[in-house]
């Protein structure tokens, strides 16, 4: 994925596609890449569904089409100067999930960049393009949260479902951009999951771990993580977890250290939910204000 990548960026000429295509042209640079800038123009029905059905014809002509291709394509290269990014430029029309899942395919993208929701007015934290993208895309996507500054990257390890290629990714960040790297990693306590459920809670004392075994859970959990390491600087963040939603204690890990960029994946394996994204890494979509890198 970043040996000389070939990087596509979705604009809809937003505040978050500036930031997209400004950690687009860093990445470009960091890996020897190429970019494409690619922005959809959605058919006019879906503009204003209220269009009376003997306007259509108009709106839906040839002319009208080449028209509105040519004010996009024209708005996407000032865009694109704008941020000063070296990369080419295509507008398209249609629904914009399949064209962005074509383009992929046909020209062989290694990495998708997308801002983290669309419109800036938008009541929800993550946009549905976006979302639909992660859940079903066949390379890694680049959910942009904030301007990309790498000082400090991540990987999140799922102990119970383990990703070498989250370590490896993040690694080649952390050297690329000369990041300190660290590899997040939690435990899921099984009585966490009957916390605050009334008198179930009492079964805490019997469900959880002592602390002998938690340092022995934390000890094998990083003898596991080491085996994957190139970095011998990389540190080591692997407690034992009571939250219910492993998402909030991740978030907050992030921001005690202070991390700009975390790598993990996107679901948790099943086919339900390789049709979908996973609930952990949702809630990490929705809570979290790192740039996230989300792999298959």
């Amino acid at each position: 994925m970043l040996d000389k990548p070939k990087i596509l960026v979705c604009s809809d000429f937003t505040g978050f596609s500036d930031m997209a295509l400004n950690a687009a042209e860093e990445i470009r640079k960091k890996f020897d890449g190429t970019v494409d800038v690619l922005h959809v123009t959605e058919f006019p029905i879906e503009w204003n569904s209220s269009l009376a059905n003997d306007l259509l014809p108009h709106y839906l002509d040839e002319k009208f089409d080449s028209e509105l291709l040519a004010l996009a394509d024209k708005k996407l290269k000032r865009q694109i100067d704008s941020v000063e990014l070296k990369g080419d430029a295509h507008v398209s029309m249609g629904m914009a999930y399949s064209v962005i899942e074509q383009f992929i395919k046909d020209h062989k993208i290694d990495l998708l960049i997308m801002g983290h929701k669309g419109k800036e007015n938008s009541p929800f934290r993550l946009g549905s393009l976006t979302e639909k993208m992660i859940a079903s895309s066949t390379v890694p996507i680049l959910v942009i949260n904030t301007p990309l500054s790498v000082t400090k990257v991540a990987s999140l390890w799922d102990s119970m479902n383990p990703l070498t290629e989250i370590i490896e990714t993040g690694e080649r960040f952390a050297n690329s951009f000369s990041a300190p790297f660290h590899v997040v990693s939690l435990f899921k306590d099984a009585a966490s999951s009957f916390i605050g459920l009334g008198k179930l809670s009492y079964s805490t004392k019997l469900l959880s771990l002592s602390e002998e075994d938690r340092q022995e859970v934390i000890k094998k959990i990083k003898e596991e993580i080491r085996k994957h390491l190139t970095l011998t600087s990389a540190s080591l963040i692997v407690q034992i977890s009571v939250e219910k939603k492993i998402a909030f204690h991740l978030h907050s890990l992030l921001q005690e250290h202070h991390i700009d960029l975390a790598v993990m994946k996107k679901h948790h394996g099943s086919l339900l939910d390789s049709m979908m994204i996973g609930s952990e890494t949702r809630r990490m979509l929705e809570i979290s204000k790192q740039n996230l890198l989300i792999l298959n």
